[in-house]
């Protein structure tokens, strides 16, 4: 498919994200992480739209590993994956994760993290 997109259109953001959206519709979560991975063999940088594309908490923590720069809506994607996905203990380390890393959470990291320690019921911690 890529050999008749024109060189120009290979760096557009929103092509990348519109083809990944539509294998993640699809179920397709294996092409949709290939996919990415070629993105970035083209140098291709994802946006605040194209990690939660591939969010598939199984899949998200090694797309997450893969990222060269890390961003507050990359982490904060993290913390509220783990939180939906009711794996508390996951988001808590996520976040610990972050801290480590020098991002100071946002509004959104905290919201993220009290979400996530309501939804698994952890009102003590």
């Amino acid at each position: 498919m890529f050999d008749t997109v024109p060189l120009d259109c290979i760096s557009n953001i929103l092509l990348w994200n519109s083809i990944l959206r539509a294998h993640n519709k699809n179920e397709e979560f294996q092409r949709t992480l290939r996919l990415y991975d070629r993105m970035r063999g083209f140098r291709v940088f994802p946006d605040g739209f194209t990690f939660p594309l591939v969010i598939r908490m199984d899949f998200a923590t090694k797309v997450f590993d893969r990222m060269l720069v890390r961003t507050h809506i990359s982490w904060n994607t993290m913390v509220s994956g783990f939180s939906l996905s009711y794996d508390c203990d996951s988001g808590f380390k996520i976040f610990r994760r972050m801290k480590l890393e020098g991002f100071e959470p946002n509004t959104v990291t905290w919201t993220s993290l009290l979400s996530s320690h309501a939804r698994c019921r952890r009102f003590e911690h």
